[in-house]
């Protein structure tokens, strides 16, 4: 396509250096040359699936409302118009970026109106295929904003569904304000990863808006008409969470009276069976103890973390408390306990499951806030 582009010009080296996606000749060669000599229902298909980063047969159906689409993918790679497979079985194709992106401007132009119409069916085929990332991507760039507020809320905790931190602040961040101060667990969520990048008042100003919609249900207020909630596990143990979330502010700013209170308040919030939350607010609660000097009572606290930890398979923090006994142990003059502790954390690492070792957020960044309290010799 470059050769072609650069029949006729003088200056080809100015032009081999400015060559880009965007440049107008590629574009015209490709409409002119590509585009345009298709038959209509080529020329359909392709205006609508230019939506798409990755096709299938049936996600194509989907968005476009056909039944052939496996036939369409399969004759526009035998004619080579520019379909990539991305895999040996034909499942699924992209089309050159180059080709994807005059697609998608000419697309634009032609029913501008039906863009965020099939993005929004992309989205509830990825939904329904399991493919979260891309539902709540396709429901964003469809500007279907309490579409994608739902799927994000019901995307937290993050990490046990495989999804990136990072990842998930970016999404929220794409969100109305209006609309996240509508549901109480999406706020609770931000709040949470706020926390865990250091934006203490970002997280405060989320756990005030939470906390303002847990007065109101305990006051029976009407929310019928105000409050959305999408990701009811959550919700059940909002109370519990933020109080847990409070422990890790508190803990943040260094305030360890407040880390202590805010600790045995989760604690009494949280059910039972809410071991990852209950773990990390009796292991916080164990730290704030600790810096305070008060050793006998940190202890047991970071006992009853390890006791959950391990109930909720988190095998990365039942190193951190067994590290932190161990740690304990050592200062208090047990010796011997001290090195049963750590010869246990190092088999704890060494054991081999599905489990990844490493941090498994929401919150906790125990290490920074060790650090920053003072128990390495502060």
């Amino acid at each position: 396509m470059a050769a072609l582009s650069m029949q006729g010009m003088d200056d080809t080296t100015a032009f081999v250096e400015t060559f880009s996606g965007t440049h107008r000749y590629i574009l015209d060669y490709l409409v002119d040359e590509v585009l345009l000599r298709q038959p209509q229902d080529i020329v359909d298909f392709l205006l609508q699936t230019c939506v798409l980063d990755r096709l299938s047969g049936s996600l194509c159906d989907a968005v476009t409302g056909r039944q052939d689409s496996q036939q369409k993918l399969e004759t526009l790679e035998r004619s080579n118009m520019l379909l990539i497979p991305l895999d040996d079985q034909r499942e699924w194709y992209r089309y050159h970026h180059l080709f994807a992106e005059m697609l998608q401007s000419h697309a634009r132009k032609a029913y501008p109106d039906e863009i965020p119409s099939l993005q929004q069916r992309a989205s509830l085929w990825f939904e329904s295929a399991g493919f979260r990332t891309d539902a709540i991507d396709y429901a964003l760039a469809a500007q279907d904003f309490n579409r994608a507020a739902d799927l994000i809320e019901q995307s937290w905790p993050v990490i046990p569904l495989g999804i990136q931190p990072a990842l998930w602040l970016v999404w929220a961040k794409a969100l109305p304000d209006d609309i996240v101060s509508q549901r109480p667990v999406l706020s609770a969520a931000l709040g949470w990863i706020l926390l865990d990048y250091g934006d203490l008042e970002g997280a405060e100003q989320c756990l005030n808006e939470v906390e303002r919609w847990l007065d109101l249900i305990t006051n029976h207020d009407d929310l019928s008409a105000d409050m959305v909630v999408a990701n009811e596990v959550q919700f059940q143990s909002l109370a519990g969470t933020t109080a847990s979330a409070r422990v890790y502010l508190a803990q943040g700013r260094q305030d360890h009276d407040a880390t202590i209170q805010h600790a045995q308040q989760s604690l009494m919030l949280l059910a039972e069976h809410d071991h990852y939350w209950r773990g990390g607010s009796a292991l916080f609660m164990g730290l704030a103890q600790w810096a305070k000097g008060n050793l006998n009572e940190a202890y047991p606290s970071i006992v009853m973390s390890l006791d959950s930890f391990h109930r909720a398979k988190n095998r990365y923090f039942q190193v951190v408390c067994t590290a932190y006994l161990g740690d304990l142990s050592a200062l208090q003059g047990h010796l011997k306990r001290a090195s049963e502790h750590y010869e246990q954390a190092l088999t704890v690492a060494s054991l081999e499951n599905d489990q990844p070792l490493t941090l498994s957020a929401p919150g906790w960044e125990i290490s920074r806030f060790r650090i920053r309290s003072g128990m390495d010799g502060g």
